[in-house]
């Protein structure tokens, strides 16, 4: 055979070897995630979760919109999860119990609206579900498949796309090759593409959660268009 038709042979059979890698359970690549992140005998010992966090946003051209300062406290052990947060002059505070809610701006007790209670509902899972990674989503029931490797901003990741039930949004999340820990997640949500970013990780606590994250607007090859949101968080 020839030099050139060798090389084509060779390459048939690396792209072929790549192509045919055995593809990784979706739980096991989890479960590599979470024991980098902390270990899951650890998260699971752990009876509450405190953190601050603050969220600035922006429009497309850069303009800071909105500051928010949060503070969130989950008691694993008894269930009880609360969120304060300072909006201009008032101090809200929240806290949820089973069906027992607690609502106060600046002190004084208000009630709340079903409505109000779903979408304060949703905060709290939000809060948890974001900084809680990788552990809620070992945890949860959601339809996970593994979506191969990718080159993200220069670093070879794993893919996991995760769809929700009674949702069309899209989630994929990257975890780094060698050491699985989560660098991003993105949101295919209403045709548009979100791109979040661990940037920094303390590991104080005994765990490696996120001290910064940035949320982009990008194309679905993950192409920076702009920054939509920072993110810090610190960890009581």
């Amino acid at each position: 055979a020839t030099p050139i038709f060798r090389w084509i042979f060779v390459g048939f059979l690396f792209g072929s070897f790549y192509s045919c890698e055995p593809d990784i359970q979706p739980e096991q690549l989890l479960l590599k995630s979470v024991n980098y992140h902390g270990g899951l005998e650890a998260m699971e010992a752990l009876e509450q979760l405190s953190f601050s966090k603050k969220t600035m946003s922006y429009d497309s051209l850069g303009t800071l919109t909105s500051e928010l300062h949060q503070h969130f406290l989950y008691d694993f052990k008894t269930g009880q999860r609360g969120v304060k947060w300072q909006e201009g002059a008032h101090l809200w505070a929240l806290s949820q119990h089973k069906n027992q809610w607690s609502f106060q701006k600046n002190g004084d007790s208000l009630s709340l609206s079903a409505e109000q209670k779903d979408s304060y509902e949703s905060l709290l899972n939000g809060g948890l579900y974001v900084y809680w990674q990788p552990y809620k989503l070992y945890k949860d029931s959601s339809d996970k498949t593994y979506a191969g490797v990718v080159n993200l901003q220069g670093k070879m990741a794993h893919v996991l796309e995760i769809r929700y039930e009674n949702s069309e949004d899209i989630w994929q999340y990257y975890f780094e090759i060698d050491t699985y820990r989560l660098l991003a997640n993105r949101v295919l949500h209403s045709g548009r593409y979100s791109l979040i970013t661990n940037d920094k990780i303390e590991s104080a606590s005994g765990f490696s959660l996120p001290t910064h994250r940035t949320s982009y607007r990008v194309t679905s090859q993950n192409e920076i268009l702009w920054e939509q949101a920072s993110y810090v968080y610190d960890m009581d």
